[in-house]
C-alpha cells in the first residue's frame, strides 16, 4: 500500500497511518488526524491524534502490527 501513495511524501500526512492503511491527513494548523482509510469517499474524519490508532482499529488497520 505504501508504494502507491505518492501523498505519503507530503508534510501534513502522518506517514506511519498512510503506511498502515489509513488516510492519514493531518490538519496542521489543529494537529488533529484523519482516522478514516486511505482513498475514503467523502470528507476527512479529522480526530485527535491519540484516538486514530483505535479508530483505524475498527476498521481492520492494526498500526501496531508490521504485517498488513
Amino acid at each position: 500500500m505504501a508504494d502507491d501513495r505518492t501523498d505519503n511524501h507530503n508534510p501534513n500526512i502522518v506517514s506511519d497511518v498512510a503506511e498502515a492503511g489509513g488516510c492519514g491527513l493531518k490538519n496542521l494548523a489543529t494537529g488533529a488526524t484523519c482516522g478514516l482509510t486511505a482513498r475514503h469517499a467523502g470528507p476527512c474524519d479529522f480526530m485527535a491524534p491519540h484516538a486514530v490508532p483505535e479508530a483505524l482499529r475498527e476498521k481492520g488497520i492494526d498500526l501496531q502490527s508490521d504485517e498488513q
